[in-house]
């Protein structure tokens, strides 16, 4: 067994299913041995069992107003700014996967 422990990051990450899946087996493997990562492993999975079991905290109004106000702020810029002239656009398939109707634009070559 391999003695080198888990980091905690990598311990929420195998939880929560974020890893790739070599080293999602090597940490199922590193944890299923090794009782001080189990240990981590179950504080941390207790820890987003309290989290999810509280309600979300509400967002002060103030802070909401302002937030608001910015977004507004930058969307009336962007609205008034000329878009930089790069050349024709061309329409590109984002992410290129077969059946994808997902579109991203992008300027073409200059020619």
């Amino acid at each position: 067994m391999n003695r080198q422990h888990l980091s905690v990051d990598e311990l929420a990450d195998a939880a929560e299913g974020l890893l790739d899946p070599e080293r999602a087996a090597f940490a199922e493997s590193h944890i299923a041995g090794c009782p001080d990562c189990q240990a981590q492993s179950e504080a941390l999975r207790e820890v987003t069992a309290s989290l999810r079991a509280e309600p979300a905290p509400t967002m002060p109004q103030e802070v909401s107003h302002r937030l608001n106000d910015v977004i507004a702020a930058e969307g009336a810029g962007r609205a008034t700014r000329a878009p930089p002239r790069t050349g024709k656009v061309i329409a590109v398939s984002w992410p290129p996967e077969p059946g994808s109707h997902a579109r991203r634009w992008a300027p073409s070559a200059k020619t």
